[in-house]
């Protein structure tokens, strides 16, 4: 749906990574976890990074990733409530998130625990 091969999307999302995390996980403001369920098997990933000015940083929750097979049990909703307590230990105030539109399942989560639409974009299809 965005107009690019799975190869191009592969290489366009591993150049933006480079040019965003110039130390890769060591890079500074950025922050990398495992997401692990009580015994420990492996479910999904989160990012997120320190971004804004210096009187108005956030959180800027980059990815999230629950692997399918997890997806439906509650470890979205589990994972985004420790990065607003992970968040609130930095001293951040505000968390915010870009979604794809059709990621239906995501926008709902993210509207029950409080998110707001801020910004809006539209396309037409000619």
């Amino acid at each position: 749906a965005n107009g690019y091969t799975e190869k191009e999307a592969i290489e366009i999302s591993e150049r933006d990574f480079k040019l965003l995390t110039p130390d890769g996980i060591n890079t500074e403001d950025h922050f990398f976890y495992s997401i692990l369920d009580s015994e420990e098997n492996h479910i999904g990933y989160l990012w997120f990074c320190i971004s804004g000015h210096s009187d108005n940083k956030k959180v800027h929750l980059a990815d999230i990733i629950i692997e399918e097979k997890f997806r439906g049990q509650g470890y979205g909703k589990k994972t985004m409530l420790l990065l607003e307590d992970e968040a609130k230990k930095l001293g951040l105030k505000e968390i915010a998130l870009h979604v794809f539109a059709f990621n239906e399942s995501a926008v709902r989560l993210y509207k029950s625990m409080g998110f707001q639409t801020t910004n809006l974009i539209m396309a037409k299809v000619l």
